[in-house]
């Protein structure tokens, strides 16, 4: 097996580039599920998610998952965070 073959056979990362329309529209949908009463003891639940993905991918017309999810909200959180530190 040669090293380009090894590379055909592992997934790759994808990486999304999210635009401040995007954060809105997350953290809208984020809102929406708390008011909803799918976020329990500071966790969004699994339908939570599905929820803000089918959301999402149809507000925005772009195809999102569970893992762009959650990984952006790790993201706004650090961000946020840092911002918080600060002042």
């Amino acid at each position: 097996m040669t090293k380009h073959d090894v590379s055909e056979n592992t997934s790759e990362k994808e990486n999304m580039m999210w635009t401040e329309a995007m954060d809105n529209a997350f953290i809208q949908s984020m809102i929406t599920q708390e008011i909803n009463g799918y976020r329990i003891g500071g966790n969004f639940t699994t339908q939570a998610y599905k929820n803000m993905v089918e959301e999402l991918s149809t507000t925005l017309e772009m195809n999102f998952t569970k893992a762009h999810l959650k990984n952006r909200l790790k993201t706004l959180k650090n961000r946020f965070s840092a911002w918080y530190d600060m002042f």
